[in-house]
């Protein structure tokens, strides 16, 4: 695990609008900007917490995104309430990535490391709770990620006296953005004197109290890759499949092909229309059909 940047507490406004650091790859802010905050539930982290008899590690919240290029993380943001007044997660933030599995987060770790907030900002009271927006720089974390679906988990790390919510709201339209968020209890395997909240150590999905999500910013620079270029191997289950080598062939064909056929929108969305000069050339609409994949055909021909 990684440290990066120094914590600064900052009480006021002006981190809403703050200059991007990258392409915006998720952005839930809004439902707090709205004030229509839904607490969910507790994440409380270490030390001498309300849940005293708890492990060092809590609540955990995934939430997924889909990025359609490579991207190196740059800032998070995350909002939280807390029910301790001026209560701030001194040893910094707890970053953890996950890949996708079938529709829920891998029980594997990709990415895992702590980051200081350079800065936090107070957004009022929600539910007889302070609310804060805590902004992280990730930038030297070498979080890069392959386009695809990924799930984060941001914790506060520290906890004293009280705890941590996830500051989340109720949306619209329905179904959630994305998939529903999962939930594990990293404290089960501390014996059957603590009780978790979810009762599994294993990712389950949950809706808190209905369709809702957490509250968050995602940023990141675009990676200057080969677009044609997918995979390492065509063969499912080999080492390096999905994963760009900087070599362009008949695996990475192949690759599309199959992802093509098992209708894999996050792979093989690449356009609206396959003629060059049409409107929407060369940026994915959510449909796959014969115009994304004469659209690789072309760029595989066009080699790297």
């Amino acid at each position: 695990m990684r440290t990066v940047s120094s914590a600064l507490l900052v009480v006021g406004a002006g981190l809403v609008g703050a200059p991007a650091r990258g392409d915006v790859l998720y952005d839930t802010l809004w439902i707090t900007n709205t004030l229509a905050v839904n607490a969910g539930v507790g994440n409380c982290i270490g030390g001498a917490r309300v849940f005293p008899s708890l492990g060092t590690t809590d609540s955990q919240l995934a939430d997924d995104f889909t990025i359609t290029q490579t991207h190196t993380l740059t800032r998070l943001t995350c909002d939280y309430t807390t029910f301790d007044p001026g209560d701030f997660p001194a040893q910094g933030f707890r970053v953890q990535v996950y890949g996708d599995d079938d529709g829920e987060p891998s029980e594997t770790v990709v990415h895992d490391v702590v980051v200081q907030a350079s800065s936090s900002e107070f957004l009022g009271i929600f539910a007889a709770r302070e609310g804060y927006r805590h902004v992280l720089d990730v930038s030297g974390a070498s979080i890069t990620l392959q386009p695809g679906r990924w799930w984060i988990d941001i914790q506060p790390l520290d906890e004293i006296e009280g705890g941590w919510f996830w500051a989340s709201a109720v949306l619209d339209p329905d179904p959630p953005i994305g998939e529903l968020s999962h939930v594990r209890d990293g404290w089960m395997a501390h014996g059957s004197s603590a009780f978790g909240l979810w009762g599994s150590t294993t990712w389950i999905p949950h809706a808190f109290r209905g369709n809702a999500t957490p509250a968050r910013l995602i940023e990141g620079e675009p990676v200057a890759t080969c677009r044609p270029d997918l995979t390492t191997t065509a063969i499912a289950g080999s080492p390096g499949y999905g994963v760009p080598n900087g070599t362009l062939n008949n695996d990475d064909f192949f690759y599309y092909l199959g992802q093509f056929a098992a209708g894999n929108v996050a792979v093989c969305d690449l356009t609206t229309f396959a003629v060059p000069g049409s409107p929407g050339y060369g940026v994915p609409n959510g449909v796959l059909n014969n115009d994304d994949f004469f659209f690789y055909l072309a760029l595989f021909a066009a080699g790297c």
